[in-house]
């Protein structure tokens, strides 16, 4: 996922917590006895902007993760795979994972 995505993401998340916090003060307020009519309008804002940033976060799609035996097969499933990309050149490797949306993250 890319920087602007996570980004995007945090955005969506912080909208609706705002929309939340605004409808809980409202309702704090009105159990404090404050007329509800004087709310509706602002409710309605909170509650539209709550599900526009809902949808919005429903409609990103969502990463395919492999579990380590889904990922053996599917490597499985290609042959000798080992062979294909030894021979492949560095810029036919490259063309592959960004085919395929590879990334490689090395830990040590």
């Amino acid at each position: 996922m890319s920087q602007s995505q996570r980004r995007s993401l945090l955005l969506l998340r912080r909208r609706i917590t705002d929309a939340d916090t605004k409808l809980q003060r409202h309702l704090a307020a009105i159990e404090a006895g404050v007329d509800p009519a004087a709310f509706v309008t602002s409710m309605n804002a909170a509650q539209a902007e709550k599900a526009a940033a809902r949808a919005e976060l429903d409609a990103i799609p969502k990463p395919i993760r492999l579990t380590e035996t889904e990922m053996h097969k599917l490597i499985e499933s290609a042959g000798d795979i080992r062979a294909v990309l030894t021979a492949g050149t560095p810029e036919d490797k490259q063309l592959l994972y960004e085919a395929l949306n590879i990334h490689v993250r090395y830990q040590h």
